[in-house]
């Protein structure tokens, strides 16, 4: 039998723009073991990829990959920030998301109880 897990923890795993594809496989395969099953992610604001070249962040990258349809379509909700001065980073803040699966009908699945958590 697989492993099946409710909550997945990572923490600053947007740092090398070349892993970002396999990172969003590996998250996906992982929540779609367990139907309702979430990823907490806390990601620094840092813009140090080359593409895209417009000055997002680097975690948007991994939601784009997490968004299309071979990774469930998953969406990611920020549900907090912490400034740089109160997580001890030099200039970046983290921000803490919620990495959520959808249902068929592309909706988040949970979405409003996935917010007050």
């Amino acid at each position: 039998a697989s492993q099946r897990w409710d909550l997945i923890v990572g923490a600053d795993l947007v740092y090398d723009e070349a892993a970002v594809p396999a990172l969003a496989a590996t998250l996906a395969s992982l929540l779609r073991r367990s139907p309702g099953a979430r990823a907490l992610l806390a990601l620094p604001d840092r813009a140090e990829f080359d593409e895209p070249a417009d000055g997002r962040p680097d975690y948007r990258v991994l939601f784009d990959q997490l968004s299309l349809p071979e990774h469930g379509c998953l969406a990611a909700v920020q549900i907090g920030c912490i400034s740089s001065e109160e997580a001890g980073t030099l200039e970046s803040e983290i921000h803490l998301f919620l990495v959520l699966q959808r249902d068929e009908q592309g909706e988040q699945r949970d979405a409003s109880s996935s917010a007050r958590t």
